[in-house]
């Protein structure tokens, strides 16, 4: 395996230092449960999952519950979502986790398995 024998150990690793992403991986199948936020959505087809609206502030905001028909959650993407929307752990993309400094922030098990994987992928997708 990339990670060693144990991904779970190094997943709750990741976790415990409070680590957070740019957006939320949730992928809704058909009648899911998520949110619409009239504030801070986009559009009518912008929607996040329950956990990130209970993580965001929609105090005083115009939200409905809604069963979706496949998508995913909106969080952490500011072309859909407004930044103010986002939850605690789904910040969007700033420069610093588009940086060598969010490579830097892994723990040094993580970086030294998986930096030439980065780097073959990086090199495919330059042609």
């Amino acid at each position: 395996r990339l990670l060693g024998p144990d991904f779970a150990a190094v997943r709750e690793q990741l976790r415990a230092g409070g680590a957070t992403s740019s957006s939320c991986p949730v992928q809704w199948r058909e009648k899911d449960i998520a949110f619409r936020c009239v504030d801070c959505e986009a559009d009518h087809n912008c929607a996040v999952c329950p956990e990130c609206f209970f993580l965001g502030d929609h105090e005083g905001h115009a939200v409905s519950l809604i069963r979706t028909v496949g998508g995913c959650c909106d969080c952490g993407d500011p072309s859909s979502w407004k930044p103010r929307g986002f939850c605690k752990r789904h910040h969007g993309i700033s420069e610093e986790d588009d940086s060598e400094r969010a490579l830097l922030a892994l723990p040094e098990q993580i970086r030294w398995t998986c930096a030439p994987v980065i780097e073959e992928a990086v090199a495919f997708a330059s042609g």
